[in-house]
C-alpha cells in the first residue's frame, strides 16, 4: 500500500493526478486488477472527470460553490469551513480504477482528481492495488465462476459483476464453511435477460477444492 502526496494552490481546485496513479501502478509490476484511491481527509474528495478541457473542473467548481457558499448558510461549525465537509461528502472520499496490461483503463477524456475544498493545502492519498486472480472456469460453458479463496476452512468468495454473483456467495457460504463437508450442489443461475449464464454441479466444487 502507498501514500501519494497531492498538493492544492487554492482553497477550492480539482488538482489531477493521474500520472502520480499511473507511476505506482508501474513500480507495483502488476498487470491486471483494479486500482482503489482514498483520501484520507474530511474536506477533500476524489472524482474521476474531464480532463481535457480546464473549463470542466472550472464548472464543477462553480456549481458546487453555488449550491453551497462557504457563508451565509447559517452553518455553525467554528472553522468556518462547513461548505467543504457537505462538498466533501457529496464526490466522495474513494474512487476504483480497473487495468489491464499495467495501464489504468481510463476513458480517452478521463482523469483523476483530488477534490479541494479547504486550501491550499498538501493532502494524502492512499493507493491499493490489487491484483486479479484467474477464475475457475465452468467445464459446460467455459464462463468464470469466481475468484476462490480456500483457507483453513470452506469458503467460496465471488469477485464477479454479474447477478449471479449473490446467489453464489450464499451458495458458498452454507455449503462450504462446514469443515471437511464438500456437500452435493445443484444450481442453476439467469442473468438479466433470462438467458442461461452457467451451471454450478458437484464435479465443479470437486475440481477447485480437490
Amino acid at each position: 500500500m502507498n501514500v501519494l502526496k497531492v498538493r492544492s494552490r487554492n482553497r477550492e481546485e480539482l488538482v489531477e493526478f493521474t500520472d502520480l496513479v499511473q507511476e505506482k501502478l508501474t513500480e507495483s509490476g502488476q498487470r491486471e486488477g483494479v486500482v482503489v484511491l482514498y483520501v484520507q481527509h474530511t474536506t477533500a474528495g476524489l472524482t474521476i472527470n474531464e480532463n481535457a478541457d480546464p473549463d470542466v473542473p472550472r464548472d464543477m467548481l462553480h456549481a458546487l460553490r453555488t449550491l453551497i457558499p462557504q457563508h451565509g448558510m447559517g452553518f455553525r461549525h467554528g472553522e468556518e469551513n462547513s461548505d467543504a465537509h457537505i462538498k466533501a461528502s457529496l464526490t466522495g472520499s474513494s474512487v476504483t480504477i480497473p487495468f489491464q496490461e499495467g495501464k489504468l483503463l481510463l476513458g480517452r477524456w478521463q482523469g483523476i482528481f483530488l477534490c479541494e475544498f479547504d486550501g491550499g493545502r498538501e493532502r494524502q492519498v492512499i493507493v491499493a492495488i490489487g491484483r486479479s486472480a484467474r477464475l475457475p472456469r465452468d467445464p459446460v460453458d467455459g464462463i468464470a465462476l469466481g475468484r476462490v479463496e480456500y483457507p483453513s476452512e470452506r469458503r467460496i468468495e465471488i469477485d464477479l459483476p454479474c447477478p449471479c454473483a449473490a446467489y453464489l456467495w450464499t451458495l458458498g457460504e452454507r455449503c462450504f464453511n462446514i469443515p471437511q463437508r464438500l456437500a452435493r450442489v445443484a444450481a442453476r443461475a439467469i442473468d438479466k435477460t433470462g438467458r442461461e449464464t452457467f451451471r454450478v454441479i458437484e464435479q465443479n466444487f470437486q475440481q477447485m477444492f480437490g
